[in-house]
């Protein structure tokens, strides 16, 4: 029987999880909720859903949804991560778990309690590319990894459509600190950060670029370059790449630029090959990946491939980096709430 599901949040995000459960023969999407009660209904009407909210609290009502996405601005995770844990629902949550450790260990804890999975949506882990790179770190053929370096640009385009409302390191340093952590399976002992301002400081007043340099309790150095201030003409999908120093070997990943490209009357098309693209008809990509694996973990009861413990080692390096950048120095952890 197909795992029933509901989306809380019929955003962006939100319609891209409906169309990746719509892809899964093991899920079954049955309902959904937002604040906003034209887009609930304009995303209930393109999946044929009876089931539409504006409270969340009547979708975790029904008795068919055994498990939710959550899909709400950054800000707003808590409070629906925790209702629905107490009403017995399994939990597919957007990253960042949260945008403070509090909320985060609130998260955490309410899906202990009640024994339901809590997945973060850490989509990169979904990718080959990375996946590949894991694969050599665990057998042993980089031998102990010394460095990783990681770039994640996008368009400026990004940045407005977010309003000022995030910043870079949370919405896209998090994806990379997340593989690194991942990938060295160690701890994260001290923290330094640096930003630069430009133009999307003076329209947005959020920071256009963040580096971001961490040390781990094994010795391992990462640095996470983040900025979104490319042109939106490019086109090309935005700039990922990613390299791992061993004492071995060393891996490079390349995820974007696309590697399709089109050029017509309307000039360089960059179509998406890799995150939700369509495969005779069938979404494929990242995230129908990331909903597979969470069903999976449920069926054969066992931790996502991405959990909440994860999401909150990412979130406290982030968390000290904006501290480091604030103040100027370097951040020792583990992290205390009390410093900022």
């Amino acid at each position: 029987m197909a795992i029933g599901f509901g989306i809380i949040g019929a955003g962006q995000m939100g319609a891209v999880h409906a169309a990746a459960i719509d892809a899964v023969s093991e899920a079954q999407l049955i309902a959904v909720a937002d604040v906003d009660e034209k887009r609930a209904d304009i995303l209930a009407g393109e999946h044929g859903l009876q089931h539409v909210f504006t409270d969340y609290n009547h979708l975790l009502a029904l008795r068919n949804v055994d498990a939710v996405v959550i899909a709400t601005p950054d800000q707003l995770h808590c409070e629906p991560a925790v209702a629905s844990s107490n009403a017995g629902k399994h939990v597919l949550l957007e990253k960042p778990i949260a945008t403070n450790l509090r909320d985060a260990d609130r998260i955490i804890a309410s899906s202990k309690a009640a024994n339901v999975k809590l997945a973060i949506g850490h989509c990169s882990r979904y990718d080959t590319t990375h996946t590949a790179i894991k694969e050599q770190i665990e057998t042993g053929s980089l031998g102990d990894v010394m460095s990783i370096y990681s770039k994640r640009h996008a368009f400026i385009t990004e940045a407005r459509r977010l309003g000022g409302r995030v910043s870079v390191e949370q919405y896209l340093a998090v994806h990379d600190l997340d593989l690194m952590l991942w990938y060295l399976n160690d701890e994260v002992v001290r923290v330094t950060a640096e930003i630069v301002a430009g133009p999307v400081q003076n329209e947005l007043g959020v920071h256009d670029i963040c580096w971001t340099m961490f040390k781990t309790r094994r010795g391992a150095v990462g640095i996470v370059e983040s900025g979104w201030v490319l042109p939106a003409k490019l086109g090309m999908g935005g700039d990922v790449r990613f390299e791992v120093v061993g004492s071995k070997g060393i891996a490079y990943g390349q995820v974007l630029p696309n590697t399709v490209a089109i050029c017509n009357d309307d000039g360089w098309q960059f179509p998406d090959v890799q995150h939700w693209s369509k495969l005779h008809g069938n979404l494929v990509g990242w995230y129908a990946e990331q909903v597979r694996c969470f069903v999976q973990s449920i069926e054969r009861d066992e931790p996502p491939v991405a959990t909440g413990d994860d999401g909150r080692r990412s979130l406290e390096v982030i968390i000290a980096a904006r501290y480091s950048y604030q103040k100027n120095e370097t951040v020792s952890l583990p992290f205390t709430e009390s410093h900022g």
